[in-house]
């Protein structure tokens, strides 16, 4: 059977002449770290080739590297390149492989394999294959490489945490894991500040720099880096502006929010000029409802704080005109004069009526408005039921000095009200909804 495959070999040389005749079956090996961080960049490292053919024939191993140098046993050293070496004397004149003559290292291989030195470059994904061919037998091993994953990353993004007063703790966001020797390099405004990941940077909110991030491997005296990821931060320059209806009438019910790209501390809103409309509730919150007393162009304004300490004024120019609409007065103050009548001097004044009226119709909404229980102990809910709107309603609660104790936006025509967060006392129940509005008090108790 041997002496068969021997000619059937030969005849194959004959046909093919000088050809190699790659034989799938036969497999070379190579021994030695491999793969994601398989062998330090600098260091030089032992790799092993092994092969299955028969001793008969002169063995020849034909090493090739990418990303770093290659050494073979008699000293010989070729890099990013090819490199040629015997398994045993009587061979060493017959190497004909694809090896120029200053890459044949004429040492002959010890055992039945070819050892090498390879020491990897940094920053690379390196590289390193063998073919081991039998001259006798005209046959070649199947090629076999192993890779070794040294590459710097470079960072994808830059995350942070802020912590008490301007520091903060800053985290490199990397696509693969560091390699043994590979760190994190930090620098602000161009200057290197920490290394690691993550790590506390004297950077937060209220500061203007360019944090960076980028990873570093040192070889010797040499240090590389990656591409470098930044972040800039600006002083948390406060972007924001007051929205709501920029045409109005005169005695109308009106929302008006702030909304910034910065969180905010504190916001006072005012009127300018100051007589020219009342809030209702409370005006340190970032949104308003307040109602307009005279006609003609006045301003809606807000004044912010943030963590940063930067305030600012914000102001919406809005067109009043007098539509001969309701009479403005608070709705706590109203149901206060209603409920407690008996309390007071009797009234010249009667009181206004907010009940908008059907345009086509002409009827109230008054019956579809209704606010039950009055007395209700404290956690249990109350029902408020309101008339069939266009738009979405506001229900605000205030306590009897006028002060906003909860507010909520309604859709429907009935909402539940927890009184689980208010304290017993006398509450104020606000309905409103454009141009109607409605009011009712109940008790806690």
């Amino acid at each position: 059977m041997k002496n068969n495959l021997k000619l059937f070999s030969l005849l194959l040389f004959v046909l093919l002449g000088t050809s190699d005749i790659y034989a799938c079956i036969l497999e070379t090996r190579i021994a030695g770290p491999s793969g994601r961080c398989g062998a330090d960049a600098g260091v030089a490292t032992t790799y092993t080739g092994s092969h299955n053919f028969s001793s008969g024939g002169c063995t020849f191993y034909e090493w090739t590297i990418e990303g770093g140098t290659i050494t073979g046993p008699g000293g010989t050293s070729v890099t990013n390149g090819k490199l040629c070496i015997a398994e045993s004397i009587g061979c060493a004149s017959e190497v004909d492989l694809s090896c120029d003559a200053s890459d044949v290292d004429p040492a002959v291989a010890s055992g039945t394999g070819a050892s090498v030195t390879v020491v990897w470059a940094a920053n690379v994904v390196g590289k390193l294959k063998l073919k081991a061919k039998e001259k006798g037998e005209i046959t070649l091993g199947k090629e076999t490489s192993i890779t070794n994953d040294i590459e710097l990353p470079v960072p994808t993004s830059i995350s942070y945490s802020p912590n008490t007063g301007s520091n903060s703790t800053f985290t490199a966001n990397l696509p693969k894991p560091l390699c043994n020797g590979q760190v994190v390099h930090w620098t602000v405004d161009g200057n290197l500040t920490a290394i690691g990941n993550p790590v506390n940077l004297n950077v937060g909110d209220c500061t203007t720099a360019t944090v960076c991030a980028m990873t570093a491997q040192t070889i010797g005296q040499v240090t590389l880096t990656s591409a470098q990821t930044c972040r800039s931060f600006n002083g948390a320059t406060l972007i924001a502006s007051v929205s709501g209806a920029s045409e109005a009438a005169v005695n109308g019910f009106y929302d008006y929010l702030l909304t910034s790209n910065q969180p905010v501390t504190s916001v006072n809103w005012s009127i300018v000029p100051a007589t020219a409309a009342s809030i209702i509730g409370t005006s340190n919150q970032m949104g308003i409802l307040l109602t307009f007393l005279q006609s003609g162009e006045i301003d809606v304004c807000a004044t912010g704080t943030t963590v940063c300490g930067n305030s600012f004024q914000r102001c919406i120019t809005v067109n009043v005109t007098d539509g001969g609409g309701f009479l403005n007065f608070r709705p706590d103050e109203e149901i206060l004069a209603e409920t407690d009548r008996e309390n007071t001097q009797p009234s010249t004044t009667t009181a206004p009526d907010f009940k908008s009226l059907d345009t086509e119709t002409n009827h109230s909404t008054e019956s579809n408005f209704a606010v039950f229980p009055t007395l209700a102990s404290q956690g249990q809910e109350i029902t408020v039921k309101l008339p069939k709107l266009n738009d979405a309603a506001f229900i605000i609660i205030s306590d009897m000095q006028g002060r906003a104790v909860s507010q909520i936006q309604v859709t429907d025509s009935a909402a539940s009200i927890s009184t689980s967060d208010l304290p017993t006392g006398v509450f104020i129940l606000t309905a409103y909804s454009g141009q109607w509005m409605e009011s009712a008090k109940f008790v806690v108790n």
